[in-house]
């Protein structure tokens, strides 16, 4: 038995465009595109792994999670 090569696909959805990009990540992680970010806006994220070159098939698990309502701000010290 050899070593396994796993990364993670995440399609990534913006719910009020229907604008959908993919990200790859070699962690179970990921973040919202910048190009794709805009502020009250919910998103539907699905993953799937992608196991020695292989796509798992999609087996139904979606996670919606929503941007902040107004823009954060980075204060100065």
């Amino acid at each position: 038995a050899g070593s396994t090569t796993r990364t993670y696909r995440f399609t990534i959805t913006n719910n009020q465009t229907g604008v959908s990009q993919e990200v790859a990540s070699p962690t179970r992680f990921v973040t919202i595109p910048q190009n794709m970010r805009n502020y009250n806006v919910s998103y539907t994220v699905t993953a799937a792994a992608v196991i020695d070159g292989e796509n798992v098939p999609y087996a139904g698990n979606t996670i919606t999670v929503f941007s902040p309502v107004i823009s954060l701000v980075k204060l100065a010290p």
